[in-house]
């Protein structure tokens, strides 16, 4: 559903991205808006409205192909399953020392995709190595699950890197509002949110964001640069149907409040979990529980291996 104004003359159409047929908070607060659509902030609205024309009009179809769930089940732009990596991680505050070591192990892999759940780019946050990744292999692709009412957002943040690399990364459009979760119900995992009791409905969207964008590419490998409570969910719902996961056990800067992803490692360990760790100087504020910082810590000579490693592979 979208709501239209007539503004400057001309319509302009917003997609509903709230339960029951209203705006988001999200949405409220960047146009100035009521849930239901009313314009509180003149100015605001203008400013806004006159900002997301000018991306529209600047990252047209020709630039980004925008597509739904049912156009990937014969996309021929797609590269094969095996080839398809999944990233995820902290959306800021990681200071870059992990980069190299992280392209490396995503190259070794041959991935030809990365995946991810339509994060703003943050050149301290995992999403930076979209572009790092783009620019290491000429035919290498990238591709975004986008929540629909999200995609204006999504522009904004990516329009430079869809221009820099034209015709490599797509969108995927996806339809999933409470309660009913649309697409996500489509496809038969809303079942999984039985284990995110507690969490607010904006956590469990991003939750079954991140577990539709897994199930519909086929990806059995996920990369993640550090990572919150809502990535520790998506690992224990994916390591279940064989999806491995780089868990990389890196800090952004601060000291953690609430259990992370490299907690929920430590304390899960089985197949398909790995933790990478001695890669940030800081990594010890990865970690919530202060008990898991020395859990299954490696020693210097471990440290000299990994980076023997790393030096090799990126001689190739």
């Amino acid at each position: 559903m979208a709501k239209q104004w007539n503004f400057d003359g001309a319509p302009f159409a917003l997609t509903l991205g709230g339960a029951g047929g209203t705006f988001s908070e999200g949405q409220q607060e960047k146009y100035g808006i009521s849930k239901d659509g009313e314009v509180l902030d003149a100015e605001k609205f203008k400013a806004t409205v006159e900002r997301v024309r000018a991306v529209r009009n600047r990252i047209t179809g020709s630039k980004l192909k925008v597509m739904n769930i049912h156009e990937l089940r014969n996309c021929d732009w797609l590269p094969e399953p095996a080839t398809r990596v999944s990233i995820k991680g902290f959306g800021s505050g990681l200071d870059g020392a992990s980069d190299e070591a992280v392209l490396a192990d995503i190259s070794a892999t041959k991935c030809k995709m990365l995946v991810w759940d339509g994060d703003p780019l943050d050149d301290t946050g995992f999403t930076k190595m979209i572009p790092l990744f783009l620019q290491r292999d000429p035919a290498s692709k990238a591709l975004a699950f986008v929540l629909d009412y999200e995609l204006d957002d999504f522009m904004e943040s990516w329009a430079d890197t869809i221009e820099q690399f034209p015709h490599r990364i797509r969108a995927v459009a996806v339809n999933m509002k409470p309660p009913f979760w649309r697409e996500a119900a489509d496809h038969g995992i809303t079942h999984e949110l039985k284990d995110t009791t507690g969490m607010p409905e904006w956590a469990q969207e991003y939750f079954l964001l991140g577990r539709l964008a897994c199930k519909v590419i086929g990806s059995k490998r996920v990369f993640s640069l550090g990572g919150g409570g809502i990535s520790a969910h998506e690992a224990k719902a994916s390591a279940k149907s064989g999806v491995s996961w780089n868990i990389y056990a890196l800090s952004r800067g601060r000291d953690e409040q609430y259990p992370t992803l490299a907690d929920w490692a430590v304390e899960n360990p089985g197949t398909g979990i790995k933790l990478i760790r001695n890669l940030d100087p800081n990594e010890a504020m990865a970690f919530s529980n202060r008990s898991n910082v020395k859990k299954g810590k490696k020693g210097p000579f471990d440290v000299f291996l990994r980076l023997c490693s790393c030096c090799c592979g990126s001689s190739k």
